[in-house]
């Protein structure tokens, strides 16, 4: 029960992200936070934790910087509205 308020809690808050997802701040985060990410991913020190960064760092780069703002906006909106209906629907 608890797993349950605390997961449509989660839902919602991506939600209201998702709604205050623009394209300034695709400008000012994510494009900042992806180049952090890549400089992380090209350390070879990390040995196959780096291997499975550099193909998460991929699928994010390619999903999310390279998609336009509302596309984005669009994919956390669902993944937001996904997580609260399987918190309200999905029996524990």
């Amino acid at each position: 029960m608890i797993f349950k308020i605390i997961l449509g809690l989660i839902g919602l808050f991506i939600i209201y992200g998702g709604f205050k997802y623009s394209k300034a701040t695709q400008d000012k985060y994510l494009k900042k936070t992806m180049n952090d990410v890549g400089d992380a991913t090209s350390n070879p020190g990390f040995g196959d934790v780096g291997i499975i960064s550099f193909i998460i760092y991929f699928i994010l780069d390619f999903i999310l910087e390279k998609s336009p703002w509302y596309i984005v906006k669009i994919l956390i909106l669902l993944l937001g509205i996904l997580i609260f209906i399987t918190a309200v629907i999905v029996p524990y």
